[in-house]
């Protein structure tokens, strides 16, 4: 994993435990408004976090790394929600064949 520092001493580490604490709650904030669950959004936000740390060289080199964070919390909503569709459809089509 280039550029991530998985034992958390390098500077690149205490860099993103800095964004970490500055962001995590936006984040799930905004996790929370796209989903209206809570425990879902708080999970989203952890599994940005998560893709944001193994790409953190890139992230911390955007232009505005929180609004890159945002986008992959958006992304990963949308993955959710669709994810949920098809398996309610899946649903309803099983139901539907049923005698």
């Amino acid at each position: 994993m280039a550029g991530a520092d998985p034992g958390g001493e390098g500077d690149g580490a205490a860099e993103f435990r800095a964004f970490f604490d500055r962001h995590y709650a936006e984040l799930a904030r905004l996790a929370h408004l796209l989903t209206g669950e809570t425990d879902a959004a708080d999970d989203l936000a952890a599994d940005a976090m998560l893709a944001l740390w193994h790409r953190w060289d890139r992230v911390r080199a955007a232009d505005h790394p929180a609004a890159y964070a945002r986008g992959v919390v958006a992304n990963l909503v949308r993955t959710r929600i669709r994810g949920t569709v098809r398996e309610r459809r899946r649903i309803a089509a099983f139901w539907d064949r049923r005698p």
